[in-house]
């Protein structure tokens, strides 16, 4: 009896195998289109009665916008009180094609000393679900082009820039892993190193976030909520780091003022 029943268990486990896949990539396709019709969104306007309300910080607060997509959203814990008034203007799930929509509304009107970028995720992860021949290239290297647009844009308005290495992903959930492609993780890394050795110009300040986020070449699980976004302890740590870097970059910038006064 035990013989006769296996041939039909075995089938019914490859049928629900068959069934599990197919169900996933169609939730990855699902996805796929409800994120595209997100970026069609006007997102610029998402921000728009929060920034009216805005108030002139006193004399001696300096504004910091934090921009970006959900892992700039979803930053909190950074101090209300001191030398800096800190914004957040992150949105989930948006791409650079987007943030370029937005720069002047979000940004640049709000007349900050300093912006703090971190971005791309969100263009590359799509990498895995169109996995059609040379898509991973095209999709990596509009979105390099992007974010030194963006930056350079910001730079040549008077910002102080200070742009973030891509945070690393942690390790790949079993809903991500059918339409994940390595090639992904790839462009991350690439995208960072071209960041660190200067692919975006003078005036731009890089902040590398893998010197303490990255683990065995993923996110360190401790700071870790899933596969692209930080826990509390996450922002915690990137918080307590940032207001060092802030300090850094803004005194640089009035050594390099000095010294041009002197010439």
């Amino acid at each position: 009896m035990a013989r006769k029943l296996l041939f039909p268990c075995l089938l019914l486990a490859f049928f629900g195998a068959v069934f599990s896949s197919v169900f996933l990539y169609h939730e990855a396709v699902s996805r796929l289109r409800m994120e595209k019709a997100l970026r069609l969104a006007p997102t610029f306007l998402r921000y728009r009665d929060a920034n009216a309300r805005l108030e002139v910080p006193q004399s001696d607060v300096l504004r910091v916008v934090l921009f970006g997509d959900s892992r700039i959203e979803e930053w909190s814990g950074l101090p209300a009180s001191g030398p800096y008034e800190f914004v957040n203007r992150g949105i989930g799930n948006e791409t650079t094609a987007q943030m370029l929509g937005r720069l002047e509304n979000d940004i640049i009107a709000l007349r900050p000393e300093v912006v703090v970028l971190q971005l791309g995720v969100n263009d590359l992860k799509s990498i895995g679900i169109l996995r059609q021949s040379g898509h991973s290239g095209k999709i990596g290297q509009q979105t390099q082009e992007r974010i030194k647009e963006i930056a350079t844009r910001l730079r040549d308005a008077g910002i102080t820039t200070v742009i973030s290495t891509i945070f690393p992903v942690a390790e790949i959930s079993w809903r991500r892993r059918l339409f994940w492609s390595s090639e992904t993780e790839a462009w991350i890394a690439r995208i960072n190193r071209w960041l660190l050795e200067g692919g975006l110009g003078a005036g731009i300040h890089v902040w590398d976030c893998d010197a303490f986020f990255t683990r065995d070449g993923r996110m360190d699980r401790a700071f870790a909520r899933d596969t692209l976004h930080l826990n509390p302890a996450g922002y915690q740590e990137l918080s307590s780091r940032l207001l060092p870097v802030i300090d850094e970059v803004l005194q640089a910038g009035r050594s390099e003022s000095g010294e041009r006064r002197e010439e």
